[in-house]
């Protein structure tokens, strides 16, 4: 809980995962990728529940017994690569949430290992502040300045922000009582940065090569 608000956390981990297979159960430091979110979101010191949502055989994942965390097997509906994170989010909040038990929630997706607690904590704080934000978006900075982008025409327009963020994955907040919740990149949405370690987000084999080589720096 923060400032009176009670906080549900959404840890997400299909199995059919697109690009790499299996990738939420890939080990780094010995234990499977959900794990350190899971960690991560265990170590807040605001997040009052977690839900643990997959299409994963539930005997997969160890560690979790903790009286904050429950497991939902998620319907085959819900599996396909077609379906979207914001059908999950509304199928959770219907058959879990019931009206004035919680107020944020939190999504926190298993291929950002090295997000931690902190970050977790830090992101609900700026959201609370800002009163006007419908939603949060955790974001990492370009560290490179870019003048033009091209496209598949070879056409180069002109940037015309100098900083440019970009979200990477870790953190998505938004309140319980939208419903029927379809878009975090609403125009009012918050953005959380993050540094480059804790905003990867591994989604091919190449990330996760890069995570197996910082993988001592998990805690």
């Amino acid at each position: 809980m923060y400032k009176k608000k009670k906080i549900f956390a959404l840890v997400i981990a299909r199995k059919n995962s697109r690009r790499l297979k299996n990738k939420n159960l890939l080990p780094l430091k010995k234990n499977p990728l959900f794990y350190w979110t899971l960690k991560s979101a265990l170590n807040s010191r605001y997040i009052d529940r977690i839900c643990l949502s997959s299409d994963i055989a539930r005997s997969k994942f160890k560690n979790i017994n903790h009286k904050k965390v429950f497991f939902d097997k998620r319907p085959k509906k819900l599996c396909s690569p077609n379906a979207s994170v914001y059908s999950v989010i509304n199928y959770i909040e219907k058959k879990y949430i019931k009206e004035g038990t919680f107020d944020i929630l939190v999504l926190l997706q298993s291929t950002s290992p090295f997000r931690n607690f902190a970050n977790i904590d830090d992101s609900i704080k700026l959201y609370c502040k800002n009163t006007k934000a419908k939603t949060l978006i955790s974001v990492i900075k370009l560290n490179r300045k870019y003048n033009h982008i091209l496209n598949k025409k070879n056409k180069m327009p002109l940037l015309e922000q100098k900083n440019i963020y970009v979200p990477n994955g870790a953190i998505f907040i938004k309140k319980i009582k939208q419903k029927n919740f379809k878009t975090f990149y609403d125009k009012t949405a918050q953005l959380y940065e993050m540094p480059f370690l804790q905003s990867l987000d591994i989604d091919y084999l190449e990330d996760y090569k890069i995570a197996k080589y910082f993988e001592n720096k998990l805690k």
